[in-house]
């Protein structure tokens, strides 16, 4: 059962009523003191912000105390005063003088000192900031001027004095940097100016060390035409040095030769490497002229000390010109060459006999003597490296009658039937045909003709394979073979005074003007020769150093007309119409 309410301590009492108002004033009393410390933090800074804007906005100026509100107000006024002199002076006056420029300044002082002595911001900094504009581009206009105009004089000045014009350009970059630097509120600083006039300063400082290094190679090789050799030396080095000291400043800043450093080294080490080159020469002198007499075991040692000499060149001096390897290995091959000469003359007498059989046309005897000669010769080349490399002409000779035995065995015997004696020449005899894709083949191993017919003359080749073509078959032959002469193959055709009837010469009456005709199918004219006139044209012999030669006889494209058709083009012509025929002296 309950016993009524429960009943409190007696030590509890209770509290009293609050009263209306009393529990902010606590709030109050325990904030207050944080609160006054918060309030001056933010007034401290504020206080400091508009200090430091107003510092910025005139410049810095330390502030006027204790002025008036009058005064200031005179300040102002004076500054619009000064200002209202100076538009007045800008509308009468064409050229502004230092007196005039002087108005604005004294304008935008005043207006810096009425907005330091009020110590705030207000409207009046919009004013500031445009006076200090127009001052600023003032300043810096008459400086752009100045600079401009002694650039001018300074390039004008760089035509014949680089130095005094290097001073001018100097003198220009001092006024851009001050408009940059000095009158920032102009806009009329220009970073690609200033870095346009130290290109162009650093080229006028480089001139002189650029002839420098130029002056000192051509020194040198006036030197090198003289025979001074360790004197060009020096002056190449001294160029080289002068060179590299100018690469490694002005690099930028002109057409700059990057290969000439190179250049001036492998000029420095010619010259250097000459005392040796000119030992080297003396040897080999010496040893030719002992071959020469028939001494050829004397001429051994001093091969071996030219050899030896020039491996010194060739490690004191890589870069010289004269450091040739090529002649490393001739040197050694003509010391092998008079070291097994016996052997050599030995192997070039079965050559000689080789030729003479072929010339009889002793196919078979003459087979023998060329296999024989090419084993010796890769015997000898074994013993004695380098001493018949591949491009030796007897090499080549003996390798290729080797090489093509079965075809001269099938062709020898029947080819002088083909040889005509030329009219007026019998010791020459000419080819009676065009030489055709199956003996071109034969003998060089393709058929270059733009239509392939083993039977019809050969085409589309140049001067040098027609050329070609008659070293080997002279090989062949064991005689010399070459190309004819106009004058030979005009000697040949006979009488031309008329058009060739059709049946001596297939030309485009008598064809389709482009496809040739089997080689020995025209009629023979009176000396026994075919299609000297009309089938292909026909490369005759030349200038070995000309770029041009002549083609003669028409070809199936030819419209036959009296006289013999002759006409130049370049060696290196094809065409599906142009061949040729060879002579044998």
């Amino acid at each position: 059962m309950s016993h009524g309410p429960h009943q409190p301590p007696p030590e509890y009492i209770p509290a009293r009523p609050v009263p209306r108002g009393a529990e902010g004033r606590g709030v109050w009393r325990r904030w207050r003191l944080p609160l006054a410390i918060g309030g001056a933090l933010v007034l401290a800074v504020g206080g400091l912000y508009l200090v430091t804007q107003a510092k910025r906005l005139t410049g810095g100026g330390v502030p006027r105390a204790n002025l008036t509100p009058e005064e200031m107000e005179q300040l102002r006024l004076l500054s619009v005063q000064k200002e209202a002199a100076f538009e007045e002076v800008r509308l009468t006056r064409p050229q502004l003088t230092e007196a005039d420029i002087q108005l604005l300044a004294a304008a935008l002082q005043a207006q810096e000192d009425y907005i330091s002595a009020r110590g705030a911001l207000g409207k009046d900094n919009g004013r500031l900031d445009n006076l200090r504009r127009r001052y600023h581009t003032l300043r810096a206009e008459r400086l752009r001027a100045e600079s401009d105009r002694v650039e001018a004089a300074a390039l004008e000045l760089a035509k014949t004095d680089p130095l005094r014009a290097a001073e001018g350009i100097q003198r220009a970059q001092a006024l851009e940097k001050e408009i940059s630097e000095q009158w920032v509120y102009s806009g009329l600083a220009e970073p690609g100016r200033l870095a346009r006039l130290d290109t162009r300063l650093r080229r006028l400082e480089s001139e002189p060390i650029w002839r420098r290094t130029r002056d000192l190679e051509a020194e040198g090789k006036k030197l090198v035409a003289e025979g001074k050799h360790e004197a060009a030396a020096a002056k190449f080095e001294e160029s080289l040095e002068v060179e590299r000291a100018f690469l490694g400043k002005y690099r930028d800043v002109r057409a700059t030769e990057f290969e000439r450093e190179d250049q001036l080294t492998i000029l420095r080490d010619t010259a250097r490497s000459y005392p040796d080159a000119a030992a080297v020469d003396a040897l080999v002198r010496q040893a030719t002229e002992l071959e020469q007499a028939g001494r050829w075991e004397q001429a051994v040692p001093l091969w071996t000390q030219a050899g030896a000499r020039f491996q010194e060149l060739l490690a004191r001096h890589p870069r010289s010109t004269l450091a040739d390897r090529s002649r490393d290995r001739e040197l050694t091959r003509r010391g092998h060459l008079a070291q097994a000469r016996p052997q050599v003359v030995a192997v070039e007498q079965q050559v000689a006999t080789m030729r003479s059989k072929l010339a009889s046309r002793q196919v078979a005897e003459a087979l023998g003597l060329a296999n024989a000669a090419s084993g010796e010769l890769r015997r000898l080349n074994e013993a004695y490296p380098g001493i018949f490399p591949p491009n030796e002409p007897l090499r080549q000779e003996v390798d290729f009658i080797v090489e093509r035995q079965s075809t001269l065995s099938a062709l020898l015997p029947t080819f002088d039937r083909q040889l005509t004696p030329l009219p007026g020449a019998p010791a020459l005899r000419l080819l009676n045909r065009e030489v055709s894709q199956g003996l071109y083949a034969a003998l060089v191993g393709a058929n270059p003709s733009a239509q392939q017919r083993e039977g019809h003359p050969v085409d589309s080749v140049g001067h040098a394979e027609a050329e070609k073509f008659c070293r080997l078959l002279g090989w062949a032959l064991g005689a010399k073979v070459r190309l004819p002469t106009v004058a030979e193959l005009a000697r040949a055709a006979g009488d031309v005074s008329r058009a060739p009837p059709a049946q001596q010469a297939w030309t485009f009456g008598n064809g389709d003007g482009l496809n040739t005709h089997a080689v020995a199918t025209s009629q023979p004219n009176a000396a026994g020769f075919h299609d000297l006139l009309g089938n292909v044209e026909e490369w005759t012999a030349a200038d070995p150093k000309a770029d041009e030669a002549m083609i003669a006889g028409g070809s199936v494209g030819w419209l036959a007309e009296p006289g013999f058709p002759v006409k130049s083009v370049p060696k290196r012509e094809k065409s599906r119409i142009l061949g040729f025929r060879i002579l044998v002296e």
